[in-house]
């Protein structure tokens, strides 16, 4: 029988679903053989072959056909009907099409269209019950064997229109064969199944499985699939971002056992040309492959998975911290629309034993080529740094963490040479480091933005060198940092400086620690606690520099250690006199020996020299030189010396000068009383008394001081212009010696 329209059917159809049959014919053939004297009836079918063409299955309200199919072709070479047996040698469809669509109500539309339409007025469908308690008639069960079972060059699309953002999915070329089948089943069906994803990507499963027990041995392999279709399920299960590319490969090994209760897959999995954009739609992260080698996943006895080598390459991310301190990073995780539900759990769910956490080991990660963007607009202006090219791998990584991480990278930050070797424990309560890190060469201005946060000025120029050794036990950190900045420059102080800024000053710490070759060489620790909320290691670093120029600023002189070869630094703040002396004793002088030398260690650094005078000790020493001065006037002549280093007076012996405050002490009071009762210092100090010391004979005291000290370092190489003289202020420079500044 040929050319049987199947649409005669269509009202048998219809009055059971919204299903309509608009096309497709029948054709049956074989031989028969039929002895209806036989008990039971004996009805033998040999040869015969069935085939559906051009089936066309529509549906109330739909525009597109939901199912079609080319050709359904059935050959069996023997039924017997008595016997309930069948061998049948293949059934093969071909050419089908199947459109499924996910509703805006979540209701898939082949559901819905296989129910019959429902009508206000119509009472609801009653299918006649079986007798209750009758058990179905015994007897032997129908024995089938299939050659063959193929599906062929079929295709199928999936529309959900429940989703914010609506999904399609396509596949075709599709390909499935089963070999060997019986039913009731038994043994292993020789399996194999293709498609074509989304038009260009491939996958490919084939292998032995057994229906009944729920065994397979499987070779899986995927091909160029692209994922980026997925992006709508990405944003419904909370993804805050856009899955913009990816294609995902594997060559996959997979066995199932114990009724499907233990499974394993062992091969590899990669994923390339992945690129993400954030909520804002911003580009976010691009990467060239990421693949997993040497995978090994068991569910059993717990889950358990193992990577040979997990391998970046290509990776490019930009990280953004906006100016409230969120970043980009942490909006990832969408929350949940306002007013969804909450999924609650089942109470077979809860008789459920919980299940067992997985442990995973990866012998190495592997990363090439990775850059990472950052941007900080918490800083004003906004902070910018690139991390480039970075190479190396993490080694002995486990889930959970059990033992420390090898860490060794290499790469570039800001176009400055980076690297970082050793090894972490990150776990959160237990974290343990022993880190070396180093960049050299970097451009200080790059890090302007956290200068004027801190400092409230730019930093103009300067490279650094940094070498970080740094220990974290028990959240203590303890770091050495050797750091090397080669000619620094801080530009103006900003007009208005943030709440963090604290006034220092700089030129003079630039001043202080540069060297002639305009080199600042430091060894600094730095010690925190990792508990302390506040914690922050670019803050801290930040704060020991800190603490550094305020040190300066407080105490510049103590920086000068090893200027004095284990002598107290703090002594170069002075030059002391001896009272009335303006010319200081050789041991003093040598100060301004050590200070000549580190003004020609320190190019960029000036002093500032603060006349003093004590107006006690130098008022004496003034005082007795105006005293001998009178009394050589009034007495014998006397050849005169000068004045001495010292302080002392002319030259004129001690006799002679007591021979002569005698004879002006008894022409002051008579010659009656001259000597009675008083000693000869008593007489002396009467006369003393009567002299009168002007202050600016004191202030010029301490201007000729100041004026020998600058001389005097002029004299071993120290330009006048790198040395001022300023004047004391109010309430300062009351004594002997010239204080000495650093600018």
């Amino acid at each position: 029988m040929q050319g049987i329209r199947l649409d005669a059917v269509q009202p048998y159809l219809g009055s059971a679903t919204q299903l309509q049959l608009l096309g497709g014919t029948l054709g049956v053939s074989g031989q028969y053989q039929l002895d209806g004297t036989a008990a039971p009836l004996s009805l033998v079918l040999e040869d015969c072959q069935v085939d559906v063409n051009d089936l066309i299955m529509g549906g109330q309200g739909e525009t597109v056909p939901p199912f079609e199919l080319g050709q359904l072709s059935v050959v069996a070479s023997k039924i017997d009907v008595a016997k309930k047996r069948a061998e049948l040698s293949s059934v093969v469809l071909r050419r089908g099409t199947v459109r499924a669509r996910r509703e805006r109500d979540r209701q898939i539309q082949l559901v819905r269209l296989a129910k019959p339409k429902t009508s206000a007025n119509a009472p609801p469908a009653t299918r006649p019950s079986e007798p209750v308690g009758q058990p179905p008639a015994a007897g032997p069960q129908w024995s089938v064997q299939l050659g063959r079972f193929a599906l062929e060059d079929w295709s199928a699309s999936w529309a959900d229109d429940s989703l914010e953002y609506p999904v399609k999915l396509k596949l075709d070329q599709l390909k499935l064969e089963l070999t060997q089948l019986s039913w009731p089943v038994s043994g292993p069906v020789e399996t194999s199944l293709g498609f074509r994803w989304q038009e260009s990507g491939r996958l490919q499963v084939a292998g032995p499985v057994n229906f009944d027990s729920q065994k397979a041995e499987l070779a899986i392999t995927l091909d160029a699939v692209n994922l980026s279709a997925l992006d709508g399920y990405a944003w419904e299960n909370g993804f805050n971002g856009t899955l913009e590319q990816a294609t995902l490969g594997a060559k996959l090994k997979a066995r199932v056992e114990n009724a499907g209760k233990d499974v394993s897959v062992a091969g590899d999995v990669s994923i390339g040309d992945l690129s993400l954009r954030d909520n804002d739609e911003k580009p976010l992260l691009k990467l060239k492959a990421l693949s997993l080698n040497g995978l090994d996943y068991h569910t059993s006895p717990a889950p358990t998975a193992s990577v040979r080598t997990l391998q970046l390459s290509g990776l490019k991310l930009k990280i953004e911290r906006d100016a409230k301190g969120v970043v980009n990073l942490a909006r990832l995780k969408r929350e949940p629309a306002r007013g969804a539900p909450t999924p609650m759990p089942s109470e077979a769910a809860g008789a459920q034993a919980p299940a067992k956490s997985m442990t995973a080991r990866v012998e190495a990660v592997v990363f090439d080529d990775l850059n990472v963007d950052w941007l900080d607009r918490q800083m004003t202006p906004a902070f910018s740094s690139s991390t480039s090219r970075l190479t190396g791998r993490l080694t002995d990584l486990t889930i959970p963490v059990r033992q420390m991480i090898g860490v060794k990278a290499a790469g570039r930050v800001d176009q400055a040479p980076t690297s970082v070797t050793g090894t972490l424990f990150p776990i959160a309560d237990a974290f343990k480091a022993d880190l070396k890190f180093s960049i050299e060469g970097y451009d200080l201005p790059h890090a302007g933005p956290y200068s004027v946060h801190y400092v409230a000025q730019p930093i103009n120029a300067g490279k650094l060198l940094i070498t970080l050794d740094a220990k974290v036990a028990q959240k203590k950190l303890d770091a050495t940092t050797h750091l090397v900045v080669d000619q620094l420059e801080f530009g103006d102080r900003v007009a208005e400086p943030g709440p963090d800024a604290k006034a220092l000053p700089l030129g003079l710490a630039v001043a202080v620690l540069s060297d002639r070759d305009g080199r600042i060489d430091l060894t600094l620790p730095i010690t925190g606690d990792m508990a302390d909320p506040e914690f922050k290691w670019g803050g801290l670093l930040w704060q020991v520099v800190l603490n550094l120029t305020q040190k300066v600023a407080l105490a510049p002189f103590s920086l000068m250690s090893g200027l004095l070869s284990g002598g107290n630094p703090e002594v170069l703040k002075f030059v002391a006199f001896a009272p009335g002396a303006s010319v200081a004793t050789d041991e003093e002088a040598k100060k301004l020996e050590t200070l000549a030398k580190l003004l020609s260690d320190r190019p960029k650094l000036r002093l500032e020299l603060t006349p003093g005078a004590d107006p006690v000790t130098d008022g004496d020493a003034l005082a007795r030189e105006a005293l001998t001065r009178s009394l050589l006037g009034k007495g014998e002549k006397v050849a005169r010396a000068g004045h001495t280093s010292d302080g002392g007076a002319s030259a004129i012996s001690p006799a002679e000068y007591e021979r002569l405050v005698l004879a002006a002490w008894g022409a002051r009071v008579g010659p009656a009383d001259a000597g009675v009762g008083k000693s000869f210092e008593q007489k002396e100090a009467d006369l003393l008394g009567l002299q009168t010391v002007p202050p600016e004979d004191l202030a010029a005291i301490g201007r000729d001081r100041a004026a020998w000290c600058q001389a005097a370092l002029a004299e071993r190489g120290v330009p006048v212009t790198r040395v001022f003289i300023v004047e004391p202020e109010a309430g300062k420079g009351a004594h002997a010696q010239v204080d000495v500044g650093l600018r």
